[in-house]
């Protein structure tokens, strides 16, 4: 066979082997082994003795993998490269293809190059949409001319089929966190369902154990009655009081929405603290949300220092909101973060 042939026939064993190597890159989902692979394909493709990734995140490089031709991990790869190369081919997108670095005129003013004492160097570019992310840096320190335009063609395609197959498996990993994460959020809600549940259910019995032996235990001062609405709202009240539940008690103005408030207070668990009181239509919108929430110094024109609102005034205590329809959707979503998750931000 005529030379020419011998190269066509190994430019199409070349291009096979590319695709084979191609989809195995393609099935391998774990970063770490995706990366080890891409390593040890460079190395095989190439005949290098040793092959590097290197990866850039914003202004900090990593050698990401780093493999010889044993197929054994390099050790300290960071001290074994040259970065200078690595940073030219990053910065100009162009592949360095070397045959003795130690004698390039271009190569040899890098002190990693003399200090390593290159020979063989072939560097390509990995990009991502078009994105520069880092670099495939193969080297021989003992052969002159170990690399050719095959093997630089061989590395470029390698460079462009790695950076798909890594964005893939990072997307893939990304994706497995996020179903772990939701899966364990779902179990504890779940949990907590169940738990809330069994609260109601508890809360449930108790109460038609009031309603059918409607035997009062608590003395309630100044809110009288024997109606039968009356009634059941007492022994409501006589459950809810030693809990620790939000209340929503609703009426016309002058039905005694506020003693229900205290009684609830002085009978319950929160005694000893604070009873805080607070008009939500009386105080204009601009200035509801601080005096709820608090205040930070700075925040506004005269917040010289910082305030603490009436929610955590009345920790540990009761906070008796009056007219709360009166708050806007924005404060009252607010407020329901607090109720729900216990949380406060000033």
């Amino acid at each position: 066979m005529t030379p020419a042939g011998n190269a066509d026939r190994d430019e199409v064993y070349r291009l096979r082997r590319l695709q084979d190597i191609t989809k195995a890159l393609n099935s391998e989902l774990n970063v770490r082994k995706l990366l080890d692979k891409i390593m040890d394909v460079a190395v095989d493709l190439t005949g290098a003795e040793r092959g590097f990734m290197i990866l850039k995140d914003s202004d900090k490089w990593e050698v990401a993998a780093a493999r010889n031709i044993d197929r054994e991990k390099v050790h300290r790869p960071e001290f074994k490269i040259s970065r200078s190369i690595a940073e030219r081919v990053q910065e100009t997108g162009e592949a360095i293809l070397c045959d003795n670095a130690l004698l390039d005129a271009n190569l040899s003013v890098f002190s990693s190059v003399m200090t390593l004492k290159l020979k063989s160097v072939v560097c390509v570019p990995l990009t991502r949409k078009d994105d520069p992310i880092g670099t495939l840096y193969l080297d021989h320190r003992y052969i002159e001319g170990k690399f050719t335009q095959n093997d630089l063609s061989s590395l470029a395609a390698l460079a462009d089929q790695a950076a798909i197959a890594l964005e893939n498996a990072r997307l893939y990993e990304e994706n497995e966190k996020a179903n772990k994460e939701l899966a364990r959020v779902n179990e504890r809600l779940s949990e907590e369902l169940q738990h809330r549940k069994k609260e109601l259910s508890e809360v449930r019995a108790k109460l038609h154990q009031v309603e059918t032996n409607p035997q009062l235990l608590s003395d309630f001062g100044s809110m009288v009655g024997k109606s039968d609405g009356i009634m059941r709202m007492f022994s409501l009240l006589d459950r809810i009081a030693p809990t620790d539940l939000s209340v929503l008690t609703q009426g016309e103005s002058g039905t005694g929405k506020e003693l229900v408030a205290r009684f609830l207070h002085k009978n319950g668990p929160r005694r000893d603290k604070r009873f805080v009181t607070l008009n939500c239509g009386a105080i204009p919108e601009t200035l509801l949300e601080s005096e709820l929430f608090g205040a930070k110094k700075g925040a506004y024109t005269g917040a010289d220092k910082n305030r603490m609102g009436l929610i955590q005034l009345a920790d540990r205590g009761t906070l008796f909101l009056d007219e709360i329809s009166e708050l806007t959707t924005q404060l009252q979503s607010k407020l329901l973060r607090v109720l729900q998750e216990g949380e406060l931000r000033p």
